[in-house]
């Protein structure tokens, strides 16, 4: 078991540390005997706050805040919270357009008049904080070119970019909409709406933030990160790879100012997101702005001024749980807070290396408390998997990858499998390691050789170490992959079902049925059709994609989504059978026959 320094309380705020186990009650009991789980397998380290309105139910720090000095975290143990920021900007423009100083219909031109001006006076105030500007994401929407990934690691953010460069090149760059007609989240919007707030109040962002919300709600552990200045307490963010510690790459904070840059602690973030409820930071007739949705985005959620809003029905729960919640990730951490409305509680979730699971651990939580039976994490097929290649090479890796998948059960996410191995090699990359890198790319072609991802992906770590003739060979395989899929997704588009079943009956020609279909590209146009309710379109998209994807448990759910939504009960069962087949053991097992129990209940 990794480190883990327990400081937890349920109802009982004066006890002392070491007598607080003994004293928890059940449901607290079963919380932290929940979250320990999630860092024992592996994926979580940091700090876990528990509250309902102001009472802080359950909090603790697992695992360690700096590896190489063996310091373990602590509560008050400050966090990266990367665009978690972003919620201080937005209460600080509406606290100015409450003074009548700033106003949400002004232009974009009318504060920051070096911007160029054909699309500055048709952006507002309130598309970018409604992120519907169209302005492209200095962070997420740069691309290096050709040659700068041959010289290696892009280093955007690593360096000290003028605000001159970011505001008058490329955040002026075309729009990728119109303002005001589709949200896009970009960085970019909140970096400008920190430059404004210098410029409508004279004085520097680190002064609005200290004198407006940091001071008077005594937030003494939040502030900004400052390059020149050492933060006491603050964690080591840790880049999530399988095999060793890495250190998350350093990124030139100022740059992120508005956008992000900013650290807390757990209980900070609690306070701070009590004060918005209660209106403690801005006005009623503001308030409203940060919690009422006003879009929905393509990632599921409907987006508000401070929060988004999600409903996620976990395995084995009679009910979508519905909450709000905001995300910060950066090099090294991921942190969220999570509200349920329906109850009060709040979870706050910070970690120091860089886990992607808060969304699913912050549900379950809430499920313990409203004394749910909750499915308890397994180690992921993924890390075990990568580790086995790093320790004895890809031909092992091969031969463990095999086994998990003949036994399922006791693993999770052995179908996010491909995309782990792309996160852990990029990982390894930022922190100067190609070596472990080009493991993992070879690795995921061996075990996914018709993902035109992965040869592309394995292109550009040849082209990386200069070898040129693989590379050109690895594009080559990508390129026949990539015209193949396209060719049958142009059918599916067109309507033509029949003519796509032909061409995979041919491509298949006796050979080993390996998927034909990438799942980010077949499923949208699945999720598009059953929006659009047009369920004979769904249905022959989910009948392709099963025929072109034979050993692939995804499209099965997809077609019984279609025979449940046109009530073909018993069809619906037969997909969920299907799914036995191929995977009998494990969680999409679980599922499935939880799906099946479900449809054969009482009407």
């Amino acid at each position: 078991m990794r480190h883990g320094v327990l400081l937890a309380t349920f109802l009982m705020l004066g006890a002392a540390p070491h007598c607080l186990v003994a004293q928890l009650g059940d449901v607290a009991g079963r919380v932290d005997a929940y979250v320990q789980r999630w860092h024992e397998v592996g994926r979580l380290d940091g700090v876990v706050l528990v509250a309902r309105g102001d009472q802080v139910l359950y909090e603790r720090a697992f695992g360690l805040a700096n590896r190489e000095w063996g310091i373990p975290n602590a509560p008050d143990t400050r966090f990266d919270i990367g665009s978690i920021s972003k919620q201080f900007t937005t209460v600080i423009v509406l606290q100015l357009v409450a003074e009548g100083r700033l106003r949400l219909q002004d232009r974009l031109i009318d504060h920051i008049p070096e911007f160029r001006r054909d699309t500055g006076e048709r952006i507002t105030v309130d598309h970018l904080l409604r992120h519907t500007s169209g302005l492209p994401c200095y962070v997420r929407d740069w691309r290096p070119t050709a040659e700068e990934r041959r010289r290696g690691q892009p280093r955007l953010l690593r360096e000290h970019l003028k605000q001159e460069w970011l505001v008058q090149d490329f955040m002026a760059r075309d729009l990728l909409s119109e303002p005001g007609s589709r949200y896009h989240y970009s960085s970019s919007n909140h970096y400008l709406l920190g430059l404004i707030i210098e410029r409508v109040t004279r004085r520097s962002f680190a002064e609005n933030l200290s004198e407006r919300i940091l001071q008077p709600l005594a937030l003494g552990g939040t502030g900004l990160l400052r390059p020149e200045s050492s933060t006491p307490r603050l964690a080591t963010g840790y880049v999530r790879i399988p095999v060793g510690s890495g250190r998350g790459p350093y990124y030139f904070h100022p740059n992120t100012y508005g956008a992000g840059g900013m650290y807390s602690t757990a209980r900070d973030l609690h306070t701070w997101n009590r004060a918005m409820e209660r209106g403690a930071v801005v006005p009623d007739t503001l308030r409203e702005l940060l919690f009422t949705p006003y879009t929905s985005g393509d990632d599921g959620a409907e987006h508000a001024y401070a929060t988004n809003r999600f409903s996620l029905r976990l395995r084995g729960s009679s009910a979508p749980v519905a909450y709000t919640g905001f995300s910060g990730a950066i090099d090294g951490f991921r942190t969220d807070v999570f509200r349920f409305p329906s109850t009060g509680h709040i979870v706050v979730i910070l970690d120091n290396s860089e886990q992607y699971e808060h969304w699913r651990i912050a549900p379950g939580i809430f499920r313990v408390l409203s004394g749910e039976t909750v499915e308890q994490p397994h180690q992921l097929a993924s890390a075990v998997v990568s580790g086995e290649a790093m320790d004895r090479g890809i031909d092992a890796a091969v031969a463990r990858c095999q086994s998990v998948r003949a036994h399922p059960a006791g693993w999770d996410e052995l179908d996010a499998l491909e995309n782990d191995l792309d996160e852990f090699a990029s990982r390894y990359d930022a922190i100067g390691r190609p070596e472990p890198a080009l493991t993992l790319r070879l690795l995921s072609t061996r075990l996914f050789p018709t993902s035109a991802t992965g040869w592309e992906r394995l292109a550009d770590a040849r082209a990386v170490r200069g070898d040129e003739a693989r590379a050109a060979e690895a594009r080559e395989r990508a390129a026949a992959l990539v015209s193949r899929e396209q060719h049958l997704l142009e059918m599916l588009d067109r309507g033509e079902y029949d003519s796509a079943r032909e061409r995979i009956r041919q491509i298949r020609s006796g050979r080993v049925e390996e998927p034909l279909f990438t799942a980010s590209n077949v499923g949208p146009r699945f999720g598009r059709a059953m929006q659009a309710k047009d369920f004979v379109r769904a249905r022959g998209i989910a009948e392709v994609w099963a025929l072109g994807n034979p050993t692939d448990a995804g499209p099965q759910f997809s077609l019984a989504n279609v025979f449940r939504t046109t009530g073909e009960i018993e069809k619906a069962i037969s997909c969920y059978r299907r799914v036995l087949e191929l995977v009998p053991e494990g969680p999409i097992a679980d599922r499935a026959r939880s799906e099946i129990a479900a449809l054969r209940l009482p009407r």
